[in-house]
């Protein structure tokens, strides 16, 4: 017995030293810039950090009214990145922290409700591990990206604590005391308040939970239900997220907001690959032919999440999976779990040696995986701290990019660079290092042969058909040299669907007939690239604010 808490005491703390590392070597990014700043009025400001805990309180209370209602995590998130940046490392230990312990809910779950016994529980975690591993989605945002890692590390970790405890209060069938049920009321609002696109389906469950089992519901598991859900409300109410939501919700007519909603389901299974929901419900659907008995058993079993998950999968088509893969942490989370339940309602079914066997040869691979996404994430932070380098002692904020064309596994890398300084990423950082000059990293081969040499627009890489505008397949822009060094010229471009893109993310005639024919054209003007030897636009290939894909087709100057 005390051998076996010795191994799990060792098996939590290599999670820790493991993760520890992988967060050490992810570098800020995206919205880790623009949180150190103080959101004062209607944006972040450009100049004015985030110093002391009053910029904190000011900067949530514009920000609850004009951006979003996260402010428990944007709290926490506006701390680190502002009065601790540069202690970043006690984020990056609790991170790690709260990776563990997202493993340790899991298993603590599984223990309890198959009543395990203690010589299970290193299988447990172990068995948990791997899941997590594997099956969340988008690691890269949802566990690396410090921002993004409290939005949705963090708010998971409260919401499974929050369920744990729900199943604890009703299971004890009696009322606690009052100065037990304060603080648990408190615990549970602060659990509810955190990222809308996890609390808002598990109050649903709640709340379907609590009308079925009516009859059994004491007095304090209705508190703590009604806590948890206000601070759900403190979310969904906040001024600054209805205004995001009625901009972002109904972006066309009702018909084809409803139809789009629809489709989003073929998200699942193309663009965001959640493999634990697409397991999951191909195992529950199996069953349901196959062994009816077990099936019913299981929802009676585990009818609270049960009821969880199906609500989260509605709101999350209701919002059309927004917030990419990463917005679904919460159905894949809840898939892991009964995913993990199944296993253990066949253990005794299995022998035992295959079980070990199985479990074996899955931390084997985990751990090669393992070494491959330290390697690059290793390579990645290298490369950042050589942009930041270079763009300090560069004259006007270009560099040539350090990045290599692939990552040996880039699972856990957010990497989101653009030529264009006026991309979210490049204008976050360089307000964050240096107001003065904008952030441009430029393709090698641009950098080389447009920035300093100027032998890049040469009639082998001109576009047919398109005078004065140039490309090679290795870059992401259309060149256009600017005659005169002063203006860039109005052009029109026409961008098409990208059918084949269409067609396997909205594997669906109807959608295809109306977007088959889709074009835009527009007039605009592209990014200003200043060189010693002249000045030249730069044009995306790729219409990235489309509502679809859609690639540059013909372009020509007006």
């Amino acid at each position: 017995m005390k051998n076996s808490n010795i191994y799990l005491f060792l098996l939590l703390l290599l999670i820790f030293i493991g993760f520890l590392y992988l967060n050490r070597v992810t570098p800020l990014t995206m919205d880790d810039f623009s949180y150190s700043f103080i959101f004062s009025g209607t944006q972040f400001s450009e100049t004015e950090r985030v110093e002391t805990i009053y910029d904190v309180i000011v900067s949530q209370y514009n920000h609850y009214f004009h951006y979003n209602g996260r402010s428990i995590v944007h709290t926490f998130v506006q701390i680190f990145l502002g009065i601790f940046t540069d202690k970043i490392v006690i984020f990056d230990i609790l991170n790690s922290i709260f990776f563990v312990l997202l493993v340790s809910l899991l298993s603590i779950w599984i223990i309890r409700k198959n009543r395990l016994l203690r010589k299970d529980n290193l299988l447990v975690f172990a068995t948990s591990l791997i899941f997590c591993w594997f099956l969340i989605p988008s690691p890269s945002t949802t566990l690396m990206w410090k921002t993004a890692a409290v939005n949705y590390l963090w708010a998971i970790v409260m919401t499974l604590a929050f369920i744990i405890l729900f199943e604890w209060v009703n299971k004890k069938k009696d009322n606690i005391s009052i100065f037990r049920l304060i603080p648990l009321s408190i615990f549970s609002l602060i659990c509810g308040w955190g990222h809308e696109g996890i609390s808002v389906g598990v109050a649903g469950g709640i709340i379907l939970y609590c009308i079925i089992k009516r009859r059994y519901i004491t007095r304090t598991l209705l508190i703590i239900s009604l806590s948890y859900c206000l601070g759900v409300l403190l979310v969904v109410v906040s001024p600054g997220i209805i205004g995001r939501a009625s901009s972002e919700m109904m972006d066309t007519t009702l018909l084809i907001s409803i139809l789009k909603r629809i489709m989003s389901i073929s998200l699942i299974f193309t663009t965001y690959k959640l493999y634990a929901t697409i397991i999951f419900i191909t195992i529950f659907i199996y069953l349901s032919f196959r062994k009816r008995l077990y099936v019913k058993e299981f929802i009676k079993n585990n009818l609270l999440l049960i009821l969880i998950y199906f609500s989260i999968f509605v709101f999350q088509i209701a919002i059309g999976f927004k917030g990419q893969a990463r917005g679904a942490i919460a159905l894949e989370v809840l898939a892991i779990l009964m995913l993990i339940q199944m296993i253990f309602d066949v253990k005794e079914s299995v022998k035992q040696k295959n079980i070990y066997i199985l479990i074996s040869i899955a931390i084997c691979c985990m751990l090669i995986e393992y070494v491959s996404v330290a390697i690059s994430c290793k390579q990645n932070f290298d490369c950042v701290q050589k942009v930041i380098s270079d763009y300090k002692v560069s004259k006007d904020g270009v560099v040539r990019s350090p990045f290599p064309e692939k990552f040996i596994n880039a699972r856990f890398i957010f990497w989101e660079y653009y030529f264009d300084s006026n991309q979210p990423q490049m204008r976050r950082f360089s307000q964050y290092y240096d107001n003065s000059k904008r952030l441009s990293i430029l393709n090698r081969e641009l950098y080389d042969k447009l920035y300093i040499n100027d032998v890049f627009c040469i009639p082998e890489n001109q576009i047919p058909n398109s005078e004065g505008f140039y490309t090679t397949e290795d870059i992401s822009c259309i060149v256009y040299p600017l005659r005169d060094n002063l203006f860039a010229p109005h052009v029109k471009i026409k961008y098409e669907a990208d059918i084949q893109y269409i067609s396997e993310l909205y594997p669906f005639n109807i959608i295809l007939k109306r977007v088959g024919e889709y074009y835009t054209t527009d007039l605009r003007n592209g990014y200003i690239l200043k060189t010693d030897h002249g000045n030249y636009m730069l044009i995306e290939k790729i219409d990235k604010t489309a509502t679809f894909p859609i690639r540059l087709s013909t372009i020509e100057v007006l």
